[in-house]
């Protein structure tokens, strides 16, 4: 049982969360720059950062002033070690629930779409729409691809969709309809890819994948494009010519979802308030693949390995 609330804090009893592959990848230090040598601290690699639960107990200020209350189910993120029965969470990092939103896609609200609404977010700023440009999203029938997608086609942003199997296209016809997709599995790719664009210049590149995939994506960046990066599946590095980018004006910025803490409330508020709106209008992009009680954690753990798997895996107790 952790210590009482501190100031500003309440403890929550977690009934459901996500399980995803970035965690046991964290368990390892696998997530970490392959530059990084340093042993992981046991206190870095307790995994879990975002889960609903029900609060069990507020630290007095939080009692007086707050909008939370004993017995609220909230969701949060981020809190350190969500694997835990009993998690410390701030206050400001717990969100009061709606009542139709079941736990099993509360406990996945935070960490996966927030991701993709931060993408989508700087996909925009990155003049995404300007002169008509296109954005190419790559591993856009993962968990993030897939919310992305849906963002941007919201929004009326042209975008051309990549997936790496065949079979893939037709799961991402089937919750995106009307969208461009292309698989790149098949050898002529590239050429599907210009042919997709359709003489649109493509400002904007969002991928996960790196390696060689990222390194032919960028060469077909117009000039003042922007190539977003927010993982490392393939395990791969991505060569560039330098002189490309100078000569082309392009730039690669790097994202990540834990850097959404240090955003603004308002600003924080407003996409937690989106994304609930879209599980509610879109509850197809938040599956879930399996449940797992705590005690039934390497089975779960294997199933988030699983290249089959087609939703999220989340944790009970």
């Amino acid at each position: 049982m952790p210590p009482p609330p501190g100031l500003g804090e309440v403890l929550v009893h977690v009934t459901a969360r996500a399980m995803h592959a970035i965690d046991l990848r964290t368990v390892t230090g696998a997530h970490r720059s392959s530059k990084d040598a340093s042993v992981p601290l046991f206190e870095t690699v307790r995994p879990g950062l975002e889960g609903v639960g029900e609060i069990v107990a507020l630290s007095p200020r939080v009692a007086r002033s707050s909008r939370l209350r004993l017995g609220m189910r909230v969701a949060f993120f981020p809190a350190r070690y969500a694997w835990s029965e009993i998690v410390t969470v701030a206050e400001k990092f717990a969100t009061p629930v709606p009542d139709d939103m079941p736990d099993e896609v509360a406990g996945q609200i935070h960490r996966v779409p927030l991701m993709a609404m931060m993408l989508f977010r700087c996909a925009q700023l990155s003049g995404a729409s300007k002169n008509g440009g296109a954005i190419v999203v790559s591993a856009a029938g993962s968990s993030v691809g897939r919310i992305l997608c849906a963002l941007l086609s919201e929004a009326g942003l042209p975008l051309v969709a990549l997936v790496r199997r065949a079979d893939a296209v037709a799961e991402f016809h089937a919750m995106h309809k009307g969208l461009r997709c292309i698989a790149t599995s098949n050898p002529n790719w590239p050429r599907q890819l210009v042919q997709a664009l359709d003489g649109r210049p493509l400002h904007v590149i969002v991928d996960p994948v790196g390696g060689d995939l990222a390194t032919e994506l960028i060469e077909k960046l117009d000039r003042h494009g922007t190539f977003l990066t927010y993982g490392d599946l393939s395990g791969e590095r991505m060569t560039v010519d330098t002189m490309h980018l100078a000569s082309r004006f392009l730039s690669i910025k790097g994202l990540s979802v834990d850097s959404w803490a240090n955003l603004g409330e308002r600003v924080r508020r407003r996409d937690i308030e989106q994304i609930f709106d879209l599980a509610r209008r879109r509850p197809e992009l938040f599956p879930v693949a399996g449940h797992y009680d705590l005690a039934e954690i390497s089975q779960a753990a294997a199933h988030v390995q699983d290249i089959r798997r087609r939703g999220c895996v989340v944790l009970t107790s």
